[in-house]
């Protein structure tokens, strides 16, 4: 018996171990994918990808094989921690005491949920797991419906989606993350007595969300700035994995008052990051709204270009319209993302030459 608990808590922490690695390797990929598109680079952007979609889900997965569900997917929290320290360091900007409460609210009630979460470990039989999921195929119906959808209304309307919408936007990712732990929880336990048929269906389960959540959150990096979306995200998929959690696997909470509490604390810094988001000179910004928004910094540096300069000339927001050359010209016109400028960079929401 004694033996046997302290066998379980190796392995707890060899999994916290590597959910620590998981939320690491999220703030960087993040990051990386947020200075490429910054940067223009390429490279940069790409192995930030890299990072969010192949070394996050390697770390995620090992962790999910060696410790509850429940225990690991609150320490998702790091990320929030990490965010608030790493992004400001970067970005050259004093983090708000704002910014500093709602992050600790956050990380409190997500340290809280797993405290207060379930702690057992427990292997299940394919038999086992086939009911499981037989007993929730409606509210996993429901999910994985509500998961598609979302993205198809994302990927229709995302110029359309004003800088309030962050919620909506990082519900995506949060929604095919917790499907995604889920059916791994499920093929990890089932891939070797599981008939083939079955297996294929889990694969392809698997891989749909972790594509959708690879793709939504690199959406929701390029629209919004990162001390908020990164927040909003971590606490909304946390929150979605443990309760998706609790209910398939049948799992009791450790303290349920305790876990109603930091729920709370949860949606408190959630609604207080919304309420005083993270100010950067990368905040988002609608493109048929950039000309009324363009600062005076930029605007004097547009109005200071002569007609000898190239069209493009360097400037806060990535590559822009000089003024001097196109005085009275229409330099917007349709484009795959909305309207845009003639010959736009290929990472950047340009701004308008009009004055404001």
């Amino acid at each position: 018996m004694i033996s046997s608990a302290i066998e379980q808590a190796t392995w707890n922490a060899i999994g916290i171990f590597l959910a620590a690695a998981s939320a690491a390797s999220t703030v960087v990929g993040m990051l990386l994918q947020k200075q490429g598109l910054k940067r223009e680079n390429k490279s940069l952007y790409r192995l930030g990808i890299f990072i969010f979609a192949v070394v996050k889900p390697v770390t995620q997965i090992a962790a999910l094989y060696v410790a509850p569900l429940s225990l690991v997917a609150p320490l998702a929290s790091l990320t929030i921690l990490l965010n608030v320290v790493i992004v400001p360091y970067l970005q050259g900007m004093k983090i708000s005491r704002v910014s500093i409460i709602s992050g600790f609210t956050l990380s409190c009630g997500c340290v809280g949920t797993s405290l207060a979460g379930a702690h057992g470990s427990q292997s299940w039989t394919y038999i086992e797991l086939t009911a499981l999921g037989m007993q929730n195929w409606a509210l996993t119906s429901f999910l994985f419906a509500s998961l598609l959808i979302a993205s198809l209304v994302l990927k229709l309307t995302r110029d359309d989606v004003g800088a309030n919408g962050v919620v909506l936007v990082a519900a995506i990712p949060s929604l095919a993350s917790a499907l995604n732990n889920v059916m791994l929880k499920v093929l990890l336990n089932a891939v070797w007595t599981a008939p083939p048929i079955s297996l294929l269906a889990m694969l392809v389960t698997v891989a749909t969300t972790a594509f959708l959540q690879v793709w939504s959150t690199a959406i929701g990096v390029e629209m919004f700035d990162l001390l908020t979306f990164v927040p909003v995200q971590i606490s909304e998929q946390i929150l979605l994995t443990i309760l998706y959690s609790i209910d398939f696997f049948n799992e009791e909470l450790e303290n349920s008052r305790g876990f109603e509490l930091s729920s709370a604390a949860i949606l408190a810094g959630v609604i207080m990051t919304l309420r005083h988001p993270g100010e950067t000179s990368e905040g988002y910004i609608k493109i048929d709204e950039a000309a009324q928004v363009c600062p005076d910094s930029t605007r004097a540096e547009r109005e200071s270009s002569d007609e000898a300069m190239d069209l493009w000339e360097p400037g806060p927001w990535g590559r822009q319209v000089s003024n001097a050359a196109n005085e009275g010209k229409d330099l917007w016109e349709p484009g795959p993302w909305g309207r845009q400028v003639s010959n736009p960079g290929p990472w950047v929401r340009q701004i308008s030459n009009s004055a404001p």
